[in-house]
C-alpha cells in the first residue's frame, strides 16, 4: 500500500470517528431534551392542578368564614387569620392572610437626610450614636429596609431637633405603604405522638 492510499485510509477513518461522535453528540442531545421537555411537561400539569387546588380551596375556606361569622352573629370581615380540626381531631386546614406593607421612594430620601444628619452633626459628637443610627438603615438582603429597625428610629424621633432628622423620620412614617395581601392555606394531620405534621405541597420538602 502506497503513501498516499495510507493517508486516505487514515483520512477516511478519521472522517468515520468524526462522524460515529457526531451521531452520538446528536443521540446524546436528544435524549437530554426529551428528557427536559417531558419532565417540564409533567411540572407543568402538576402546577395547573395545584393552582385550581389553591383556588377551589380559598374559595371554599371564605365561603366558610362567612358561614362562620353569621353562625356567630359576628361582624362580616374578609380579614383575619381562623383554623378549623376535623370532628376526629386529626386533621387541620389552617387559613391566613398577610397584609404586606414597604416603603417606597421617599424612604431613599428619608436616608440621604439622616446620613447628612449623622456626618455633619453626630459623627464626630458621638460615635457611638451614630453607629446605632447607622446600623438601623441597614436593608435586607433583598434591599428593603427592615421595618423592625425602622420603628426603632420612630422611638427615638423626639431625641433630636435637627430639621433633616425629623424630616427624615416622617418621611420613613409616610413612606410605609400597604402594596398588597397574601393568602395562605396550610393543612396539618396528627402523626403517632399526637403533634401536628405539615401535609406539604412543596415538591422540595417531600
Amino acid at each position: 500500500m502506497t503513501t498516499a492510499e495510507l493517508e486516505e485510509l487514515l483520512k477516511s477513518k478519521k472522517q468515520e470517528e468524526r462522524e460515529a461522535a457526531n451521531r452520538e453528540k446528536k443521540q446524546y442531545e436528544m435524549r437530554r431534551s426529551i428528557l427536559v421537555e417531558r419532565l417540564c411537561a409533567s411540572a407543568q400539569v402538576q402546577s395547573n392542578s395545584l393552582k385550581k387546588f389553591k383556588e377551589q380551596a380559598m374559595s371554599d375556606l371564605k365561603e366558610f368564614r362567612a358561614q362562620m361569622q353569621e353562625y356567630a352573629k359576628s361582624e362580616k370581615s374578609d380579614k383575619g387569620n381562623f383554623h378549623i380540626v376535623n370532628e376526629a381531631g386529626n386533621l387541620k386546614v389552617e387559613f391566613a392572610s398577610q397584609i404586606r406593607k414597604a416603603f417606597d421612594e421617599r424612604a431613599t430620601e428619608a436616608e440621604k437626610l439622616l446620613r447628612e444628619f449623622l456626618g455633619t452633626i453626630i459623627k464626630g459628637r458621638n460615635k457611638e450614636a451614630y453607629d446605632l443610627v447607622a446600623s438601623l438603615l441597614e436593608r435586607k438582603i433583598s434591599g428593603e429596609y427592615d421595618i423592625r429597625l425602622i420603628q426603632r428610629l420612630y422611638k427615638m424621633e423626639t431625641r433630636y431637633e435637627d430639621p433633616n432628622w425629623k424630616k427624615a423620620i416622617a418621611l420613613f412614617k409616610e413612606s410605609y405603604t400597604e402594596t398588597d395581601t397574601c393568602e395562605y392555606v396550610r393543612f396539618y394531620k396528627k402523626d403517632g405522638n399526637n403533634n401536628w405534621v405539615l401535609i406539604s405541597l412543596n415538591l422540595s420538602s417531600i
